[in-house]
This record gives C-alpha cells, structure tokens and sequence, in this order.
C-alpha cells in the first residue's frame, strides 16, 4: 500500500514499531530500495502488510538529516490494510516494437478498486528496472522510451489505491527499443526568419511538415490549433511553447536537441520525440 509522509529534505528514512528506539529498521535510501522517492518535501514509499483486513497498524520513522538521524523529525502514521485491488492485465495482446523516442502507449484491463495504474521496464540483459510515469488516463499508461537505451525490456504493470495491497498484471509484454530516427520527410511550412513570438498566427493551416525557425522564442497558446500538422522540428531546443499551442492536431512527432525545453514539453504532452543535431 502506497504512504506519503511528509518529512524534511533528508538522505533516508527508516522505520520501526516506536516500543524500542534502538531496535530500527534497515535505512532505506534510494540505492537500496527502488518503491521510494521525494516530491515536494515528501517521501512516497511500498510497504506490504499481510495483516488482518482493517486492522490499523502504527509505524514510526525518524530520518537524516546531514548525514545525522534525528529523532527530533520523527514522525509516525498509521497503516489501515483494507485489502488489495483486483486482478487485472493487459488489455492488448502484442509485444512493441519502435524506434528510440517514440511515445508508447499501454492499456491495461481495469483493476476493481484502483485508482491508478504505473508500469515497471526492465532490462533483460542487465536486469535495470525503471519506473515509468503513472497514467493520467484512466487505464492508459505512456512510456517516453528517450529516456531507454537500445535493446529488449520487459514491462509489467501494477495497479494501486490508497490503503489497499498493490497487484501486479498478470503477464508482462516484451518492448524492444531501435537506434533508428525515422526520416523526417519533406518540410512544407517554415516559420518566417523574423519572428521570435508566434501568436495564433497559424490555426488552421494544411501544411504536416512544420520547421520552426532558431529565433523563435515562445509560442503563444492555439498558435497552431486544429491544424494538419503532425511533424514539428524545432531548431531552437529551448523554445517556450503554450501547453495548447497544437490543441486538435493529434498526437504528434516532435524533432529536437536533446535536453531542452521542447524535450520537456513533448515528455509532458506525450508526443513522441526524436533527437537530431543543431545544425538539422
């Protein structure tokens, strides 16, 4: 069952039944255990409790600070097991295979009882698990596979709900990740060279190939609304863009310098992304 504890910015946690000070759990960092992490001064956590349903269950934690614990921050929470959520799997009988970038798409089955679904990539050849986004479509979860090597990874998928054991899919499905960028295609609409903002300037055009100018620096939002387009290549890899600015034209396929601000919008929107040189 999933917690959230509100601590200090600290380098770990541990935890342990609060009778004895000095009988602690093992201190879990990031290194050791995978099912946590912090988000806004919070640590999200996995613990399993086989108790009895409803029976509320009380655990302590201290935390470091500098390298020192403190039981000044100690805090405690209780634990209440109302069961786990329903057996579930994928809703699409296929392994995947696509190029480095592009945006996957998993459906699962619905779960009874969870509120969200997450996926779990694993290496085969090395074993390496990464946790990939949680859905924030119903039983939909995607994958940003820039962020995955080349090579053949299995994912598996899990469904949660607060105060409830998590469960995992019943299969899991094989995805293999391709060093290929596919080709771009005929460029159809250049943005004119002098314009640095793009306000709703373009809604509506036909044209599916759009390069977007160096000098461009923010594009305002609908400034492409319920166009053709369905290729962007940003020549500028830190161009603002409006979380709106190609409302209505589908799922894109965005080209750009890695580790920019139009990487980071593209992650957000799920479009698929494909890195190419500055001078492409």
């Amino acid at each position: 069952m999933r917690q959230n504890v509100p601590v200090p910015i600290c380098l770990a946690v541990r935890f342990y039944n609060g009778n004895d000070w000095w009988n602690r759990g093992e201190e879990i960092t990031r290194e050791n255990h995978s099912d946590w992490f912090m988000d806004n001064g919070c640590i999200y956590f996995w613990e399993n409790y086989n108790e009895d349903s409803n029976r509320t269950i009380t655990v302590f934690a201290e935390v470091k600070i500098d390298d020192v614990w403190s039981r000044t921050n100690a805090i405690s929470f209780t634990v209440q097991n109302n069961g786990s959520v329903g057996k579930f799997d994928f809703a699409d009988d296929r392994d995947i295979t696509v190029a480095r970038g592009t945006a996957v798409s998993v459906n699962f089955e619905e779960a009874e009882g969870a509120t969200s679904y997450w996926i779990d990539v694993y290496s085969i050849s090395d074993g390496f698990s990464q946790r990939a986004m949680t859905s924030f479509n119903g039983t939909t979860v995607r994958i940003s596979t820039i962020y995955l090597e080349p090579g053949t990874y299995e994912i598996r998928g899990r469904a949660e709900a607060p105060g409830k054991l998590r469960r995992e899919s019943d299969r899991s499905v094989k995805l293999t990740i391709t060093d290929e960028i596919p080709a771009i295609g005929t460029v159809t609409f250049v943005t004119p060279a002098m314009l640095e903002e793009i306000e709703e300037a373009f809604a509506g055009i036909s044209a599916e190939v759009v390069a977007v100018s160096s000098n461009v620096e923010w594009i305002d939002g609908r400034a492409f609304a319920n166009s053709g387009v369905k290729t962007v290549i940003f020549h500028n890899k830190d161009t603002l863009i409006s979380e709106d600015a190609f409302e209505g034209c589908g799922n894109l396929t965005i080209y750009a310098e890695l580790d920019g601000e139009v990487q980071q919008w593209a992650d957000r929107n799920q479009y698929s992304f494909y890195p190419i040189q500055g001078n492409n």
